[in-house]
C-alpha cells in the first residue's frame, strides 16, 4: 500500500474523504479538496459544505406554478440540443456562474445550487 503525505494547516489533524468508495488508492488523488472533510483538534465535528453549481431558470413561475430550467444535451463533445424543461432534475449544472450566464436570456436568472 502506498502512503501519501499531505501538508495540513496547523489546527487540522487529519482529512477524510466523505461519501466516496475508493476502488483503488489512486482515486484518492482525484477527490477535489473542497469535498474533503476536515477535523480539527479544537472542534468536535462540523458540516462539510456541499459543492456548488449554477443553473439557469425562469425568473417567473409559469401557469403550472413551476420554474422552467435550461437543459443542454451534449453528445461527443458537441451540443446536440438545448431546451427548456419544467423538471428541475433535467436542469444543466454549470461549473461557473459566467458559463451559466452565457445561456440565460432576459427572462431567466442564474441560481447557485448544491449538488450531491
Amino acid at each position: 500500500m502506498t502512503k501519501y503525505v499531505i501538508d495540513l494547516p496547523d489546527n487540522v489533524s487529519f482529512i477524510v474523504g466523505k461519501g466516496y468508495v475508493l476502488s483503488n488508492e489512486k482515486e484518492f488523488l482525484r477527490i477535489p479538496v473542497k469535498q474533503l472533510e476536515k477535523y480539527s483538534k479544537k472542534e468536535d465535528v462540523f458540516e462539510v459544505e456541499k459543492p456548488k453549481k449554477w443553473i439557469v431558470r425562469s425568473k417567473e413561475v409559469g401557469n403550472n406554478n413551476r420554474h422552467s430550467y435550461v437543459r443542454l444535451v451534449i453528445s461527443s463533445s458537441e451540443l446536440t440540443n438545448a431546451s427548456v424543461e419544467f423538471d428541475y432534475d433535467w436542469a444543466t449544472y454549470f461549473d461557473t456562474r459566467e458559463e451559466a450566464e452565457s445561456w440565460a436570456n432576459a427572462h431567466q436568472e442564474v441560481v447557485q445550487v448544491e449538488v450531491d
